[in-house]
């Protein structure tokens, strides 16, 4: 009996080949992913609070003010990237009016959030013995908190100015 020719080996990849290609092809696609977000928030401009954009539009006004009222202010991150954790409040019955954005760290710190105690309606710095009304004014001791410009536009959305703040 004749022995059966083995057929000739097929050049192909081991496993551990196609394990590094997938990992090479996923990490280049990640990047190219990163990339796209990365110029998708460099083009920036009008009222979408997209990153870079000079204003930040934090939503419909009557929607928010019930909510705020209930439950205390919003607390927002750093919008910016540039320690600008802020806090959105808002005053009276009046949805269209009296808005207020302000700095949620207490001044002079870059960690320090203040609290806000719904009993009192006061801020307070867990870090120092800093407290504020809520407004962002400050009671004792020391500045009141950075504002920054905060309107209702027409179309009723609250929005924020955060590249211009305002002394406090």
């Amino acid at each position: 009996m004749a022995a059966t020719p083995t057929p000739p080996r097929r050049p192909g990849r081991s496993p551990s080949q196609v394990w590094v290609i997938t990992a090479v092809l996923g990490v280049f696609m990640a990047a190219l992913l990163v990339a796209f977000v990365v110029q998708l928030a460099n083009q920036g401009g009008g009222l979408h609070g997209a990153f870079g954009s000079k204003l930040y539009d934090v939503g419909i006004a009557r929607d928010l003010a019930g909510p705020i009222a209930d439950k205390g202010p919003l607390l927002l991150p750093d919008l910016l990237r540039h320690d600008k954790v802020i806090y959105v409040q808002h005053l009276g019955d009046d949805p269209a009016t009296s808005w207020f954005a302000f700095s949620a760290l207490a001044p002079g710190s870059s960690t320090c959030v203040l609290q806000w105690d719904q009993g009192t309606q006061r801020f307070a710095a867990p870090c120092t013995t800093a407290v504020f009304l809520a407004d962002g004014t400050a009671i004792r001791p020391g500045p009141s908190l950075s504002r920054y410009p905060t309107i209702v536009n027409g179309s009723g959305h609250v929005v924020v100015d955060l590249l211009h703040p305002v002394s406090p």
